[in-house]
C-alpha cells in the first residue's frame, strides 16, 4: 500500500506540471486574441482602452495618470494619438477636456485651444486635488505661447479673489502668462515693492517697464547679496542694455566658472547671460558646458542653441550624449533637443550609431512621428526667456 501511494504521489505531481504547462501554452497561444486581451474591441493595454476606463471611472487620480501615460507612450502613433485625444475636447468632466487639450499642445496640435479658453472663462474655480484647475489652464496657455489667450487671461484676474481657495496662487500664475504672452497687459496688475527679492526683480525685468529703471538701478548699487545684485544687473541690461550692468554680470559668471559655486547659482548665471548679446557671452556660456552638473549643462546648450544663435560645441555635447559618452543628461531632453539638430553631420552620425544599438527605437521616434513637437517641454526650464517664439 505504502509502494502504492508513493506511485499514486508521483502521478499528481507529474500530471500538475503538465497541467501548468498546459496552461501556460494556452495563455501564450491567446496572446494577442480577442479573447485575453481585448474588451469591446480595445486591447486592454493600449492607450484608447485605457483612457476611456480612467475617463469612465471618474476618478481625477486615475484621469490624470490615463492621460499623462497615454501622452508620452513610445508605442502609440500620432495619426491615432490626434484623434482620440480630440474626440475629448467635448468631455463634460472639465478635467478631461483640460488634460486633451494639454496632450494635443504637447504633440504639436493647436486644435485643443477653443477647450483651453472655454475654462479660462468659465467663471468660476474648478478645484480638483485642492488646486484650481484654471491655474494650469493658464500655464499651459502660456507654455505654448497662445496669444490670442492674453486678454482673456486678463479678464480672469479681475474675477479672481486672493481668499478664494487657490487664488493668490492663480492671479500670480495669470501674472507670470501675461509676462510671457502680452507684458502690456501684466504691467497694471503688477505688484509694486519687491525691489530686494532676486524673483521680483527678474519679473520687472521681464516686464520691460520703464517706471521701475530706479528703483532696480538702486537695488543694484546697494544690494549686498549677489543673487540681489545680479538679479537687478540683468533687468537693468535687458531694458536699457546697460554696459556697465552686462560688465558686472560677465565677471561674476567668469569667477563662478573659476571657482567652486552650487550649481544652483551658476544654472541661474547662464540664464542671464543666455537672453544678453555681447561678444564675451558665447565662450563663457561654452565653458560652462564643461560643468560637471547636468543640470548647468542642459542650461547652458539650450540657452547657445537657442539665445545665441547658435553654437558648434553645444551640438558636440548633444552629439557626445548619443554616443553614450555623457550618460549624466535626461534621456528624453537629449532626444528632443538633438533631434531639432538631426541636419547637423555630427548628430546626424551620432543619432544614427545611436539607433543602430537601440532596441527601443527611441531616436526613429522623435525624428519621425514626434518631430513635429514643439520644444517648450524640453527647453522652458532651462531659460529665463526666449528671444524668439519657437
Amino acid at each position: 500500500m505504502k509502494k502504492y501511494g508513493s506511485i499514486l504521489g508521483v502521478s499528481a505531481l507529474i500530471g500538475g506540471v503538465i497541467l501548468l504547462i498546459t496552461v501556460a501554452l494556452l495563455l501564450y497561444a491567446l496572446k494577442g486574441t480577442s479573447l485575453r486581451y481585448t474588451i469591446d474591441g480595445l486591447a486592454v493595454d493600449s492607450p484608447k482602452w485605457e483612457l476611456r476606463a480612467a475617463v469612465a471611472s471618474g476618478d481625477d487620480g486615475n484621469i490624470l495618470r490615463a492621460f499623462t501615460k497615454a501622452t508620452y507612450r513610445p508605442v502609440w502613433k500620432m495619426n491615432e494619438a490626434i484623434p482620440t485625444m480630440q474626440s475629448y475636447l467635448s468631455n463634460p468632466n472639465p478635467l478631461v477636456r483640460y488634460h486633451a487639450a494639454k496632450a494635443l499642445f504637447t504633440f504639436g496640435d493647436q486644435s485643443g485651444y477653443s477647450a483651453l479658453l472655454d475654462l479660462v472663462n468659465i467663471g468660476k474655480p474648478m478645484i480638483y486635488f485642492d488646486h484650481d484647475l484654471r491655474i494650469d489652464v493658464v500655464e499651459t496657455l502660456s507654455q505654448y505661447r497662445q496669444r490670442n489667450a492674453s486678454q482673456a487671461i486678463y479678464n480672469l484676474f479681475g474675477t479672481t479673489d486672493d481668499k478664494q481657495l487657490g487664488g493668490r496662487e492663480l492671479r500670480g500664475s495669470i501674472r507670470v502668462a501675461l509676462m510671457t504672452l502680452a507684458p502690456q497687459l501684466a504691467a497694471p496688475i503688477m505688484i509694486d515693492g519687491y525691489f530686494n527679492e532676486p524673483q521680483s526683480i527678474r519679473d520687472y525685468g521681464l516686464l520691460n517697464d520703464q517706471k521701475y529703471l530706479p528703483q532696480l538701478k538702486a537695488s543694484f548699487k546697494n544690494a549686498t547679496k549677489t543673487d540681489v545684485k545680479a538679479a537687478a544687473a540683468w533687468a537693468i541690461a535687458t531694458m536699457t542694455g546697460d554696459p556697465s550692468s552686462v560688465d558686472y554680470l560677465v565677471q561674476t559668471a567668469e569667477s563662478m566658472l573659476g571657482q567652486s559655486h552650487s550649481p544652483f547659482e551658476m544654472r541661474v548665471m547662464v540664464k542671464y547671460l543666455g537672453t544678453l548679446q555681447d561678444s564675451r557671452i558665447k565662450p563663457l556660456l561654452e565653458r560652462a558646458l564643461d560643468s560637471d552638473d547636468p543640470s548647468v549643462v542642459q542650461c547652458a546648450v539650450v540657452n547657445l542653441l537657442y539665445n545665441q544663435g547658435g553654437s558648434d560645441k553645444a551640438k558636440e555635447v548633444l552629439a557626445e550624449a548619443l554616443n553614450r559618452k555623457r550618460m549624466n543628461l535626461p534621456w528624453d531632453w537629449v532626444w528632443e533637443v538633438a533631434a531639432q539638430f538631426k541636419g547637423d553631420p555630427k548628430i546626424k552620425a551620432a543619432g544614427e550609431n545611436f539607433a543602430g544599438l537601440d532596441v527601443t527605437e527611441s531616436w526613429q521616434l522623435w525624428t519621425g512621428d514626434r518631430q513635429n513637437w514643439p520644444i517648450y517641454n524640453w527647453i522652458d526650464g532651462d531659460v529665463l526667456k526666449l528671444n524668439s517664439q519657437r
